[in-house]
């Protein structure tokens, strides 16, 4: 017998590995198990594909991006538009690899690790792409195919205003990152620690607030479906019965009349 597996041109390693491991333990024929065996072997012990993306996460955000203009796909794995838009994102990474100043990179926000990264960054939907400096980004909303990014990316992946770009920035940038640069590490640390704080407040109170609504919504949901019940439970239905009937009759007396005999009575 000849098996074929084939998959989607953008299948990545964990979907083919989740596909051959219930391969494995739904099918009943030897030879077929065999071969899933044999290709699960190929998919966990080779080489990763190589990729000009970089991947970013909670632990390498600030290091991978200092100093970087960048261009963030914010994906999740599961979700079509992201695989759909994959290929052309590391298309536009390899051009853009021997870059100093501007960074094509994605985060995986299926992932718990870089959850808190999303949500840093208010990802609501996938994909999201943002641009900009790492900790004050923009979300672009123009066209996807390669040719549009790569001339996005063209004219707004320049330095930007940085420490190290003084000459970039307004009187008023200038003026805060002199005073920060006045500061101890541990005191700029102290500070940074705050307005993290104030973000994570601010956060929960919005998801508090989401349930104060949903909570809201499910009591005004239960009350139009109980009205509702309560209506077709009630002489709703008499009525509907004794109209359909009241047609039909009529319809029926009609064709009589038409016909040259009499009429019914309800």
């Amino acid at each position: 017998h000849e098996i074929h597996i084939r998959f989607r041109p953008n299948t990545t390693n964990d979907d083919a590995t989740t596909i051959i491991i219930i391969i494995i333990i739904m099918t009943r024929r030897r030879i077929l198990r065999s071969v899933a065996v044999v290709c699960l072997w190929l998919l966990v012990t080779a080489e990763p594909c190589r990729s000009d993306v970089v991947d970013l996460t909670m632990s390498n955000y600030d290091d991978l991006t200092s100093e970087k203009t960048v261009f963030i796909n914010f994906c999740a794995s599961w979700s079509l538009h992201c695989k759909k838009l994959a290929p052309i994102w590391e298309e536009l990474a390899e051009l853009w690899k021997d870059s100093n100043i501007g960074l094509i990179a994605t985060v995986n926000c299926a992932t718990k690790s870089t959850r808190p990264l999303c949500n840093a960054f208010h990802i609501r939907g996938f994909p999201t792409i943002k641009y900009g400096h790492p900790r004050d980004l923009k979300e672009y909303s123009g066209g996807r195919t390669l040719d549009d990014l790569q001339e996005f990316a063209k004219s707004s992946l320049v330095p930007t205003c940085t420490p190290q770009n003084s000459h970039l920035c307004d009187a008023e940038s200038k003026k805060w990152i002199e005073e920060y640069m006045s500061l101890s590490k541990d005191e700029l640390e102290a500070l940074l620690v705050t307005e993290q704080r104030k973000m994570a407040s601010a956060e929960a109170a919005f998801q508090h607030k989401m349930k104060e609504l949903q909570e809201e919504y499910d009591w005004i949901e239960r009350e139009r479906d109980d009205a509702i019940k309560e209506i077709r439970d009630g002489k709703l239905g008499v009525m509907s019965t004794v109209y359909a009937a009241k047609l039909k009759l009529e319809s029926r007396n009609e064709e009589k009349k038409s016909g040259g005999g009499g009429g019914d009575e309800l």
